[in-house]
């Protein structure tokens, strides 16, 4: 499981939600699934940017070698993989 902030809202949604009306709530869908766009989405975006940028992200490597770079690196474990 891959979990980026545990304290940003995650709400149960619907695939069928119409998603220029979310967009225009500051909202994004998922599949089913609909986070904030700004606070929620654009947020962890940013937080990954920041973390990849780090120089021991700066070689070619396997999911194993990323997921632990990523735990030992993960600024107050908001952006652990577990």
């Amino acid at each position: 499981m891959t979990c980026i902030r545990s304290d940003y809202p995650v709400h149960s949604g619907s695939f069928k939600f119409d998603d220029t009306d979310l967009r225009d709530n500051d909202l994004v869908r998922i599949y089913d699934v609909v986070i904030p766009y700004s606070d929620g989405l654009m947020a962890t975006d940013e937080l990954l940017r920041d973390l990849l940028i780090q120089p021991e992200f700066q070689k070619e490597m396997g999911t194993a070698e990323l997921h632990h770079c990523w735990e030992n690196t993960a600024p107050n474990g908001n952006a652990k993989i577990n």
